[in-house]
This record gives C-alpha cells, structure tokens and sequence, in this order.
C-alpha cells in the first residue's frame, strides 16, 4: 500500500541516527512488517534506542506512529514489538 514518506522533521523527537533508522523502517515498510527485511529495519532501531539509551517509552512510539499515518491496530502491535525487544535487551541471559 503507499503511503506518504515521513520526513525527518515529522519526528523531532528523536536523535538523528534513530530518526534515521525509523524513517528507514517506516518509510520502506509503511509501518507493516510484511517482508523479512522490514523486521531487520525495525529491530535495528530498536537495538540502537536500547544501546544509546534513547528514551522512547512504547506510548511515546505508538503516539508518534499514530501522528506519522500508521494506523491504530499496527501502531499498537509496533510499540509492543518495541517495548517487547527493549525488555529482552535488558535481560542479559548467559
């Protein structure tokens, strides 16, 4: 399905290189995860929020993919995807 592309300063609150990755993912994937790649996208953001400590809570997310078009039932399951891979990013299983 197309959609508008998002634009860097349609999300100001990120930081540069995660705004990046999001608009890599969204932009791509239009907010679905439909190819394999779309999932490699959206884990990579994930892992760099988790690394540098970005401090995007799963509403703040699901609010800013609400306000960049996504629609409610996917923006919802994306945060939860994203609060699910932060949660086990902090888990350091051996």
């Amino acid at each position: 399905m197309w959609h508008v592309p998002v634009e860097d300063e349609d999300i100001q609150e990120l930081p540069p290189v995660a705004s990046k990755l999001f608009l890599s993912f969204y932009n791509v994937a239009g907010g679905g995860i439909v190819h394999p790649n779309d999932l490699k996208r959206f884990n990579e953001f994930i892992r760099f929020c988790h690394a540098k400590r970005v401090k995007l809570t799963e509403q703040q997310l699901e609010a800013l993919l609400l306000r960049v078009g996504c629609n409610s039932g996917r923006a919802k399951k994306l945060s939860d995807i994203y609060y699910y891979g932060r949660e086990l990013l902090k888990c350091r299983c051996p």
